[in-house]
């Protein structure tokens, strides 16, 4: 039923406490599982960008990538199920929520396992939330479960 199966992952415990689940799913229908990690570049404005700036946002890209890539790799050798393939991917955006939808619809992605903090209200408006938006714009199921966490 899931032969691809998407896991946005941001380094922290509350997007990784979804994990447990996607292996038991991924282990149930074979699928295969591909870890997701997007850095965000540092803000500039049109008013701070020069030269100088410039290099230092790109060095700062590879130093998320690099930390981001170290992070998926951590957790693809905590993976427990055998024979479940698991790829890593990092993608440097601005946009988190898109960049989950381009990749999920460009790979055909059959599922989108991730956790949310579960806000609602003013901490939703205030916040935003990638799951939400994510919810709202998939092509694909997505499957969302509310963290125990407080954040």
């Amino acid at each position: 039923m899931f032969e691809k199966i998407l896991v946005p992952l941001d380094g922290s415990e509350l997007a990784a406490s979804i994990l447990p689940l996607v292996e038991e799913l991924a282990w149930m229908h074979k699928s295969s599982v591909v870890m997701l990690a997007v850095v965000r570049p540092p803000h500039t404005t049109e008013y701070t960008r020069s030269e100088d700036l410039m290099a230092l946002n790109q060095q700062s890209v590879e130093v998320l990538r690099r930390d981001a890539e170290a992070y998926l790799s951590a957790r693809k050798g905590e993976w427990r199920p055998e024979g479940i393939p698991v790829k890593t991917k990092v993608i440097a955006s601005s946009s988190v929520a898109s960049t989950i939808l381009d990749y999920a619809e460009a790979n055909g992605i059959d599922l989108i396992a991730m956790s949310t903090h579960g806000r609602s209200g003013l901490g939703r408006w205030v916040y935003g939330s990638v799951a939400d938006k994510v919810l709202q714009h998939a092509i694909c199921p997505v499957l969302l479960i509310r963290s125990r966490q407080d954040g």
